[in-house]
């Protein structure tokens, strides 16, 4: 036993009253220093949060909340989802959301587009057409990393010109590189554009 009880005879009511005495206070020390680090004391105290995401143009929208507790509310999660997220850049956030403890500088803006983005096209097919003729070169990558490892290079490349109607040589062939497999009306009116730039 940590307490040893003492009996100190009875109380100014006629009760038993009873001493405590602790026999171990280095124990017990320990004991109240575990307890406090175990406190979710961020659900006590206000605590700046910076939330950012990437909207459909591709802008980072940001916005301040003054505790863990309004986000945590806001993003229907627990408080130990956003410790565990706060001020790290862990690939797609909170659906999407990433959460700093401080205002993120420009090169830090440009390192959360590139997360952002990555995560939303990596998964994404990748249709190759011939910049010529439009016909489709092969099947569709299953992702963006599978057509940069097919071509030898770093995935960047494909996603800077993916959807840009901009041939450029991929594999010693011009190509053109989409997201989605080009109707017959889509390839007419692409055909047409590449033919005045010839012009």
């Amino acid at each position: 036993m940590f307490f040893k009880e003492k009996h100190t005879g009875l109380g100014p009511l006629g009760l038993g009253r009873r001493a405590d005495k602790i026999e171990s206070l280095e124990l017990v020390e320990k004991l109240v220093s575990d307890a406090i680090l175990g406190l979710d004391l961020d659900r006590i105290i206000a605590k700046n949060v910076w939330m950012y995401y990437l909207d459909k143009e591709g802008v980072v929208v940001k916005t301040k909340y003054e505790s863990i507790g309004k986000v945590a509310k806001l993003l229907n999660v627990q408080h130990i989802t956003i410790n565990i997220h706060l001020d790290k850049w862990i690939k797609g956030g909170i659906n999407g959301n990433y959460l700093f403890s401080y205002e993120l500088d420009s090169l830090e803006l440009e390192k959360l587009k590139e997360i952002s983005t990555l995560r939303k096209y990596n998964n994404c097919k990748v249709w190759v057409y011939n910049a010529s003729t439009l016909e489709l070169m092969w099947d569709p990558f299953t992702s963006m990393q599978k057509a940069a490892e097919f071509f030898n290079v770093d995935y960047r490349s494909i996603l800077n010109n993916l959807d840009t109607e901009l041939a450029n040589i991929k594999g010693g062939k011009l190509v053109l590189l989409f997201s989605q497999e080009l109707t017959k009306l889509q390839k007419e009116l692409l055909s047409n554009n590449i033919k005045k730039k010839l012009m």
